[in-house]
């Protein structure tokens, strides 16, 4: 396996979104960074690591039921080394989310992936968004067109990630399985891993929860959307986890939570940049809520 993999800070010490690229030969020798820290700078290579270091321990596609005609329920299942971990599909303010990308029959395609919630994980000034020990990403196989009886249809599924503890690390997995061609008992197995996640996906936003257009107050050093909220979990938020947000860089880092408002420091990546809406988890307590909000015109602030 041959290509480039970027590797991306954005906001906090190193200003505006920037991207270092590398090459990665193949997967047994992996590109090796430190983790994005105020005293190393980014993408500072750390050489005495063993390059032989392999924070994932295993990754698999899983099957949750015996394939219908029309559509086959999947996960990729990853897990890690002690550790390590690897990011959400929002990194936070520096990182890369994994990237998978399917290789199916004609005739297949694969909806988008389904993360559960991550945690915020912070490294000095920084916070990052990620997930330790392992992960299951959802999806769904859809066939226009039932395949013929005992047919073995293998799916394959290419995954890149980015993996950091002490240091980062990328790579890439090739996963491949034959959904006509499981036991039951791998079934059951997977179906077992899925009710384990099950609480830690994010839910709709219910009707007790009720939000308020986003508003937007821009000054020369950045833009403050703030989000309002009303009804009686507004008290319990902890935190918000925002979607990424194109033409913008997020100072995750201070993302802030009182009184039932969430404050959200952007910085436009340029002059005609424009805002509609705010999308994201929000987090009541332990539950992780989808929501999504439209912007409000926003007004300008002196200095």
């Amino acid at each position: 396996m041959s290509g480039r993999i970027g590797i991306i800070y954005r906001g906090g010490i190193f200003g505006l979104a920037t991207l270092f690229s590398i090459s990665l030969s193949a997967p047994t020798a992996p590109a090796i960074f430190a983790p994005p820290t105020a005293s190393l700078g980014p993408a500072a290579p750390v050489a005495a690591l063993r390059s032989e270091e392999k924070p994932i321990r295993k990754a698999e596609i899983l099957v949750f039921e015996a394939p219908a005609p029309a559509r086959t329920e999947v996960g990729v299942h990853i897990v890690l080394e002690p550790g390590w971990y690897i990011y959400w599909t929002n990194p936070g303010d520096a990182g890369l989310p994994p990237e998978l990308r399917w290789q199916l029959p004609e005739g297949f395609k694969a909806s988008a992936p389904r993360y559960p919630v991550p945690e915020k994980i912070r490294y000095g000034g920084l916070a990052v968004y990620g997930f330790h020990d392992e992960v299951l990403i959802l999806g769904e196989i859809s066939a226009e067109h039932s395949p013929a009886a005992g047919e073995k249809t293998p799916f394959t599924a290419l995954l890149d990630w980015m993996a950091c503890r002490e240091s980062c690390i990328v790579g890439r997995e090739t996963l491949t399985v034959s959904p006509a061609g499981l036991t039951p008992a791998e079934i059951r197995r997977a179906g077992d891993i899925r009710s384990r996640f099950s609480r830690r996906f994010p839910i709709p936003a219910d009707g007790s929860l009720a939000t308020a257009a986003a508003t937007v107050t821009k000054s020369p050093r950045g833009w403050i959307v703030e989000l309002s909220f009303s009804g009686e979990p507004a008290s319990r938020i902890r935190d918000f986890y925002p979607h990424p947000i194109e033409g913008f860089v997020i100072d995750h880092s201070r993302i802030s939570v009182s009184a039932g408002r969430v404050r959200i420091p952007l910085t436009p990546s340029s002059a005609s940049a424009g805002l509609a809406v705010v999308s994201g988890i929000l987090i009541v307590d332990s539950t992780g809520y989808e929501i999504k909000v439209p912007v409000r015109s926003g007004m300008d602030s002196p200095g």
